[in-house]
């Protein structure tokens, strides 16, 4: 009789799974990747992974306007455009954030250029709102 529940219970905490938020944050990320990093022709975009995503409650929306502003100064967004990313928006203090890294390449025939990005996300993880 147990054995009869636990399929269906099963599949059902997979499904659950797949549409958690950190799930969807993920997805968020990759579309994002693949709408803006300048990948040159004839090379592509892999995506190796995901850490955890965890919580932060120490950076404030003009932590994040700084950061930003001297990540392009320093044209640090690796193959990220600079200077595209802003936090919507600038004057409520951030609250809870969360963030995630996220690890790529630029795969071409005879190199592989990996790159590392932090996403940080708003406190429902719903929208990215800076990226370092």
């Amino acid at each position: 009789m147990m054995k009869r529940h636990l399929l269906p219970l099963s599949v059902l905490l997979l499904l659950t799974a797949c549409s958690s938020p950190e799930h969807k944050a993920e997805r968020q990320v990759r579309d994002f990747l693949e709408a803006h990093v300048q990948v040159p022709e004839g090379k592509s975009l892999s995506v190796i992974g995901f850490s955890r995503m965890d919580s932060t409650s120490v950076l404030s929306h003009a932590a994040v306007n700084s950061l930003l502003r001297g990540l392009a100064a320093q044209k640090q967004f690796g193959p990220l455009p600079d200077g595209m990313l802003t936090p919507k928006d600038t004057t409520r203090k951030a609250g809870t954030l969360y963030f995630t890294r996220v690890k790529y390449e630029i795969i071409g025939k005879s190199d592989t250029a990996r790159y590392q990005n932090t996403f940080y996300f708003n406190s429902e993880k719903t929208e990215i709102i800076a990226i370092k």
